[in-house]
């Protein structure tokens, strides 16, 4: 089966790390993957098919990257390939796909990875009434079929009208090897320094926490890209906080051992639709505290975190509540978290199960469709 992927842009971001695993996999199962996404540093996959394209540097094409370089792509490979997924929404590379595969059999499959969330399209709510106009609603109307990574996220795409089947498939995940590691008393947050991922108000939190004295042997790490006006405003609140450390950027190996020695992982997000430092954490042996923004209810069941409703007030007792348990309880809770992750988010089950739905979304009359996939 050919198929072609297609992110917008390849950054540190979950959907640049979930797409291009899952890119992997599929190859690994047989299946010839091309990786379409704008120009960047790949030197980390080398085992990937990059097809890079160059979008228009001026105001406004520059800020849904267009590119006819892309289109011109598309539309030469789309004649003899079977699948054609754009992941994400909202850029010229989520909705040019529709009209670079007309004239060919490809079927449209779309990841929205999180851009149909009340609060996402909340944000530059002008911006996207514009592209729906553009394109990004025929893409939307004449696709073949969706995949969610969460039940969430399936109401999201019902939300919107949209009728198409929806196929229910979590992001998978790797288990690192991280060795021997002794936790130490450090929590921390990594990703994006992001007004969604609620780094102000784990910042208002952690003052409360060093206002308390109780806990002034612990320490919290943000480890993320520094550079956007919103991290610069996020430093400045934490100057005169003393136990706040900003790491930049980390990635590869140097990520899994912060949070494989991290004793709590921390993602106080107002939306995810998958959440996969959360995963990330877990399968380093690490507990999680996260929002019920993030679809990770598991957490309570599966006995590795906790799972709270979105406030300063509520963050800052749930740090409480996990500073004060023994290492040797976080260092369980974490091993619990990475058999579950172990279990039920391998990579090569959540490929077969993805191209699995290939199948039954190419031949419905003979492929038997899978339970994961929702026609109502």
């Amino acid at each position: 089966m050919k198929i072609l992927q297609i992110l917008p842009g390849f950054t540190t971001g979950g959907p640049s790390v979930s797409t291009s695993a899952l890119a992997l996999h599929m190859q690994r199962l047989g299946h010839e993957v091309q990786f379409h996404t704008a120009e960047g540093d790949f030197s980390e996959y080398p085992d990937i098919d990059f097809h890079p394209y160059h979008f228009y540097n001026l105001p406004i094409l520059r800020q849904l990257a267009v590119s006819r370089q892309l289109y011109n792509n598309l539309k030469k490979e789309s004649k003899d390939a079977q699948i054609i997924q754009t992941n994400s929404l909202w850029q010229f590379a989520n909705f040019v796909h529709e009209y670079a595969r007309r004239g060919s059999e490809a079927k449209s499959v779309i990841v929205p990875r999180g851009t149909f969330s009340k609060y996402a399209l909340s944000l530059s709510s002008k911006k996207k009434r514009l592209i729906l106009a553009l394109g990004q609603r025929t893409a939307l109307e004449k696709a073949d079929m969706f995949i969610a990574t969460c039940q969430k996220e399936y109401e999201d795409i019902r939300a919107f009208c949209l009728k198409q089947p929806i196929a229910i498939i979590p992001n998978g995940l790797d288990l690192p090897d991280t060795g021997t590691v002794s936790k130490k008393k450090t929590i921390t947050f990594l990703g994006r320094i992001h007004k969604v991922k609620g780094v102000d108000i784990l910042i208002k939190a952690w003052r409360k926490i060093e206002d308390d004295g109780r806990f002034n042997d612990w320490n919290l790490v943000i480890a993320g890209p520094t550079s956007s006006e919103y991290a610069k405003d996020i430093q400045r609140q934490a100057e005169n906080l003393k136990t706040v450390e900003f790491t930049g950027e980390i990635k590869g190996d140097a990520k899994n051992k912060l949070l494989a020695k991290s004793a709590i992982y921390v993602l106080p997000t107002h939306t995810e639709n998958f959440g996969i430092s959360i995963g990330e954490a877990l399968a380093c042996g690490t507990p999680v505290i996260t929002t019920t923004g993030a679809p990770w209810s598991g957490l309570v069941d599966n006995d590795c975190g906790l799972w709270i409703d979105l406030s300063i007030d509520n963050l800052t007792k749930a740090l409480k509540d996990m500073m004060s348990r023994p290492m040797e309880r976080l260092v369980s809770m974490g091993e619990n978290g990475r058999q579950w992750i172990k279990r039920d988010f391998s990579w090569e089950e959540i490929a077969k199960k993805t191209i699995q739905s290939y199948k039954w979304l190419l031949d419905p009359d003979k492929v038997e469709k899978p339970d994961w996939i929702y026609l109502d």
